[in-house]
């Protein structure tokens, strides 16, 4: 955020030289792409469906048949593979990403109709609130 600030103080010095009006447009189309990047890096930093899915591995049906956990792993060649846990609600046909982490092979359990167990963590798959990113782990 620092250099976010910083690089709009440095943009609006260099231009305050020159023609207001000329600069007055480039200074806001900066302040755009500025704005877009920032979402865009906040949203690929924090929300785990713009992770791509990779390579389908397996899926387990809960219960009732209501809701699907499907596990990706993902190897981009450069960094050590990963694994992502996509939950799909049967009915709606909607799905989101719950659990991303360094692969490990995770197992897969439900507990309950709406209760999943990747891994070492449990979800209840109507609480979209929750999920697990290995990157933001203290």
């Amino acid at each position: 955020m620092v250099l976010i600030v910083n690089l709009i103080i440095f943009i609006v010095r260099l231009f305050a030289w020159r023609n207001i009006q000329k600069s007055k447009h480039l200074l806001i189309s900066t302040l755009i792409i500025i704005g877009f990047l920032s979402i865009y890096g906040y949203n690929w930093e924090f929300n785990l469906n713009m992770i791509p899915h990779g390579e389908f591995h397996d899926h387990y049906a809960s219960p009732n048949k209501q809701y699907t956990a499907i596990v990706y792993f993902n190897s981009n060649g450069l960094a050590e593979d990963e694994v992502l846990g996509v939950i799909r609600d049967n009915v709606t046909n909607k799905e989101r990403a719950m659990y991303y982490v360094l692969r490990q092979n995770p197992q897969v359990k439900w507990i309950n109709n709406t209760t999943v167990a990747i891994g070492n963590h449990e979800f209840n798959v109507k609480d979209e609130s929750q999920k697990y990113d290995y990157r933001h782990d203290k």
